[in-house]
């Protein structure tokens, strides 16, 4: 299965192609975007270009269609994407890199290699004779990208640059030249990331070119921490992200060796980027009146490298993706949609180069974050570096796909901390900060999967993290990742030696998965061959968290709903029903709500829809029958309750005054639902019914009676399961009770998780809709009358 099947030319950079085995395939699998772009008939319709707040997976994927499309249509049957006339500005010794780069990009995007509009001009590109370095360094990014029968060329144009490097000026020329004293970080950067992507498909380079490399991009760092173009004027943006990128990129390669290298190499990369911080810019070339593509290009190998998802407070990526689209896309005079630009505005004919850059820079900022780093105050700007890009690079080889890894700071948004899929938090000391645990008690709440190593801190240190995550909420425990736990064969079954884990559970869903023995990091930086075991538990791990045939979009909005302002009118009222004994706190029954800001943000996103105000209140389950006026009582939990008569009467005593109860399951494995069921089935003398084939079940002309179940719920059924298993129990000619076995919670918070029994979010929301409607007819006594069953 290819995600061609859905786009036409999916973000999707192959890496390495190989046979891969069954379970291998699989990974690829649920990498499959669940859902195309928007409906390409409100194109017209579209701003353009959107706003970096609006921005969106659709936007990003129109904008790569647009110029795939384009680019493969204007290629010219002899010369390809080579310029008619070299402009002025330009080396005129690059002939065949202009080919190389759009060919380059368009692999990138996903265009496959055998594409009759592709292919004649890679077989052109294989036996051209090709001069420049720039020429030359694209097109071995070329075929680093391309299947291993292209291994031969690739191998030979590595020859090629090593051959003409010049130990002398630690660098290239434009043309390969030895012995050049030129020293061009423009060229450099060009060089050093094409081999660098050769060395990943295993070709060797020689250390001493590295570094040398690293020696030169050290000498030439300027006082104020930017970088110039050949060691005169002014820093430039490009030339700046071009160093940072250099060093980020030598530092993985430099491995576990440290020493005084690896110190400067740290320094010179915070005075980097804090050059880049203080002069971002996504409109114009930071110092340079030119090359707007190419700053942009540079920025995003500096900032994915280093795991950058913020420039300061700035999204880079959102800010400059906009600017990408308007620059090399324009809409459509007829039709809608977007097509490619050819000419600025003040009418200069757009380079294909820059068409190429502008495509990379979307495809290659847009691809999935696979994994976030928590940063710690006190450690280097390159700390995770190593560890995560080893990580990403072999989820994409085993997948046949490119990830990203993000570095996200304690003082971020939690909209940042929420975009990876997994978020790696290795400490070297406890934080003090209430803020930070807050933070990160929110991000947990809000469905996110916290992976903790915290073998390396002190015991007492260990014991204390682990009573503090427990703490924030009530109800959760740490557990041991036994034999039978998903995260032990959900894609690798894992051997008995594979590092030991605990989970921190509430009993619906795993929030924290934690290592405080042996050292998970360090095994996935040693690679496959020496690591194997860690990445794969790490892959496992992110398995979990992405959930079968769910994306993870880099442009996913992850606001929180709750604060989205609804139309003013008539008030609906939502009691979230607390039922926490006191002193039995220990017990998963206990929990008040298992996912307490599930409801809420359900709520938020309900009363944006419906333009209402809808309040979520709490009330404790013994006095719940005193609760007047609200329109749906809402009951969670895991375990059986053991709860004693005035908990049961309050219950019953609500739903006779006319009050709508609904009962779910949070996670959807446990046994509440249907022990809550059974007693109030005796309280209130009716049994329960099924609602799937209810007439009632319906919003409108919507018809509930079929929802979207979770992929691992239709699969384990061993159907693609669609009738609604909602149940209810009718009292007084209504439905008054609504008990869900299936999760209706986790689903709020609108994340993927594997394993939850439930509902799929969109039909959760639906399901949550219905209840309170009903709950609100009821209020106002205009429900309609059902006849409770023989």
């Amino acid at each position: 299965l290819s995600t061609s099947s859905i786009h036409p030319y999916p973000r999707a950079m192959p890496i390495l192609h190989r046979r891969l085995p069954v379970l291998l395939l699989l990974l690829h699998l649920l990498l499959a975007v669940a859902g195309g772009p928007r409906a390409a008939a409100g194109d017209a319709a579209l701003s353009f270009p959107p706003t970096p707040d609006a921005l969106d997976e659709a936007d990003l994927q129109r904008a790569i269609e647009a110029l795939c499309e384009g680019l493969l249509t204007i290629r010219d049957p002899r010369r390809h994407w080579e310029p008619a006339a070299i402009p002025g500005d330009e080396s005129r010794r690059q002939g065949g890199g202009y080919t190389a780069l759009v060919a380059f990009a368009l692999v990138s995007a996903g265009v496959p290699s055998q594409d009759p509009r592709l292919a004649p001009a890679i077989e052109w590109l294989r036996g051209r004779p090709i001069e420049g370095t720039y020429a030359i360094a694209a097109r071995t990014m070329l075929w680093a990208s391309l299947p291993d029968r292209f291994r031969p060329d690739l191998e030979a144009d590595v020859r090629r640059l090593v051959e003409g490097f010049s130990q002398g000026a630690a660098g290239w020329d434009y043309t390969l030249q030895p012995n050049t004293r030129l020293r061009d970080n423009s060229i450099g950067q060009f060089a050093t990331l094409a081999l660098a992507m050769a060395a990943a498909r295993g070709v060797e380079v020689p250390a001493r070119l590295w570094e040398l490399v690293e020696r030169r991009t050290l000498a030439m760092q300027l006082a104020d921490g930017g970088w110039n173009y050949q060691g005169r004027g002014e820093a430039r943006g490009s030339m700046t992200a071009a160093g940072v990128a250099t060093l980020f990129l030598l530092e993985r390669l430099r491995g576990e060796r440290g020493g005084r290298a690896a110190r400067s190499g740290h320094e010179a990369i915070l005075r980097g980027l804090g050059w880049l911080e203080r002069h971002f810019d996504p409109r114009s070339h930071p110092g340079h009146s030119g090359h707007f593509i190419y700053w942009l290009y540079s920025l995003e190998r500096a900032a994915l490298a280093g795991g950058l998802g913020r420039l300061g407070e700035r999204d880079w990526f959102r800010e400059g993706a906009v600017q990408a689209i308007a620059h090399a896309c324009e809409p459509r005079p007829r039709g809608g949609g977007w097509q490619l630009r050819r000419t600025t505005p003040r009418g200069r004919t757009i380079a294909l180069h820059e068409h190429a850059m502008a495509l990379l820079y979307l495809v290659r900022g847009g691809v999935p974050v696979a994994v976030g780093v928590l940063t710690d105050p006190d450690a280097p700007a390159t700390s995770g570096a190593r560890e995560m890009s080893t990580l990403t690079a072999w989820l994409g080889e085993t997948a046949q796909r490119e990830f990203n890894w993000l570095r996200v700071e304690p003082q971020d948004p939690i909209e940042t901390w929420l975009v990876p899929a997994l978020l790696w938090w290795q400490p070297q000391a406890l934080p003090e900060e209430e803020s930070f645990w807050r933070q990160l008690g929110l991000f947990m709440h809000r469905g996110g999967v916290l992976v903790g190593e915290f073998a390396g801190l002190p015991p007492p240190q260990r014991a204390a993290v682990r009573d503090r995550l427990a703490a924030l909420h009530p109800g959760l425990r740490w557990e041991g990742v036994g034999e039978t736990h998903r995260l032990r064969s959900t894609l690798f079954r894992l051997p008995p030696r594979a590092p030991r884990l605990e989970t921190l559970t509430s009993g619906a869903r795993d929030w924290a998965i934690a290592s405080f023995e042996g050292d998970l990091s360090r095994g996935v930086a040693l690679g496959e061959a020496r690591g194997g075991d860690s990445l794969r538990t790490v892959a496992n791990l992110w398995v979990l968290a992405v959930e079968t045939s769910e994306s993870w979009p880099r442009l996913r909005a992850w606001g929180d709903p709750r604060g989205v302002a609804a139309t003013p009118g008539e008030r609906l009222r939502i009691a979230r029903i607390l039922h926490d004994r006191a002193g039995d706190r220990a017990a998963p029954s206990a929990v008040d709500a298992p996912e307490p800001l599930a409801l809420p943000s359900a709520a938020a996103l309900l009363a944006a829809k419906r333009g209402r105000s809808i309040e979520v209140e709490s009330h404790a389950i013994d006095r719940l029958d005193g609760a007047g006026g609200v329109d749906l009582a809402v009951l969670s939990g895991v375990a059986a309750p053991s709860w004693g008569p005035a908990e049961w009467s309050s219950l019953r005593g609500f739903v006779e005054a006319g009050g709508t109860l609904l009962v779910e399951t949070a996670g959807g494995r446990g046994a509440f639902t249907a022990a809550v069921e059974r007693e109030l089935a005796v309280q209130l003398g009716a049994e329960p019914q099924a609602l799937a084939t209810h007439p009632a079940l319906q919003i409108g002309d919507r018809d509930l009676r079929r929802s979207v179940y979770r992929p691992s719920t239709a699969r384990e059924s061993g159907s693609a399961i669609s009738a609604t298993r909602l149940r209810g129990i009718v009292h007084g000619g209504r439905i008054a009770v609504i008990t869900s076995r299936d999760d209706l919670s986790i689903a709020w918070l609108g994340r993927p998780r594997e394993g939850v029994e439930g509902y799929a979010p969109r039909s959760a929301l639906d399901l949550l809709e219905w209840a309170l409607l009903q709950g609100e007819a009821a209020r106002r006594g205009g429900a309609a009358r059902v006849d409770a069953p023989p």
